[in-house]
């Protein structure tokens, strides 16, 4: 039986307007996050959706509650959908990670996939977490259409394994936009077929916003 997800990137949240690694910390949306992530659920609302899983995080569960009021359904909370863990990153500025961490910060920006960001988690690191949970939800949830609320890196991560890409090849990978949705399916093997890259037109130019790490 064939699985469907869909996976959003949160809508833009407090960090991102900040232009702060927010990793694992608790930063909700901003007011255009959450009309980003209404935008989504409109998009979304007359598609079937079985259940809604979300990273713990506030910003990926505010964006996931959006979707469940059109649908009636409970959140799934999973901590490996989480936003790779920034160790020393954390909760700063990109300037200031800039200034403070310079080598392992250009690394960040010019081969994303092979970073470590210092004192936290290896981008590869980050994509074997992903692989992992998607394929416990995955198993959880055979012939169902599943929503899925994570963040930017674990999606451009992600995105290399269902492309079949090397994480060198993942700095050529597009940022997802806030609020843009990702689609693929899989079957009970484990093994995947017809990804789709994010989905963004229903926000409209005034509300696509994607990172800027500099």
């Amino acid at each position: 039986m064939t699985t469907k997800l869909l996976l959003l990137r949160h809508g833009e949240s407090v960090a991102n307007a900040q232009k702060i690694f927010a990793s694992h910390l608790s930063y909700p949306l901003t007011e255009k996050g959450h009309e980003q992530a209404e935008l989504t659920a409109q998009f979304l609302k007359n598609e079937k959706i079985d259940c809604i899983y979300s990273s713990d995080l506030p910003r990926a569960m505010e964006t996931a509650e959006h979707i469940a009021r059109y649908h009636s359904l409970q959140i799934r909370t999973h901590t490996g959908l989480r936003e790779v863990f920034a160790g020393q990153w954390e909760g700063i500025t990109f300037p200031e990670i800039a200034r403070l961490y310079p080598a392992d910060f250009t690394v960040w920006l010019e081969n994303i996939g092979l970073c470590c960001p210092t004192g936290g988690e290896s981008i590869a690191a980050l994509q074997q977490r992903g692989i992992c949970t998607i394929a416990e939800i995955v198993r959880e949830n055979p012939g169902k259409t599943v929503c899925v609320s994570t963040h930017a890196t674990f999606l451009r991560a992600m995105q290399c394994y269902w492309e079949a890409k090397p994480l060198e090849a993942m700095k050529d990978v597009p940022w997802a936009a806030n609020a843009s949705i990702l689609s693929v399916c899989y079957e009970e093997d484990l093994s995947f077929h017809d990804f789709h890259t994010g989905e963004h037109s229903h926000l409209g130019k005034d509300f696509v916003t994607v990172p800027v790490h500099r």
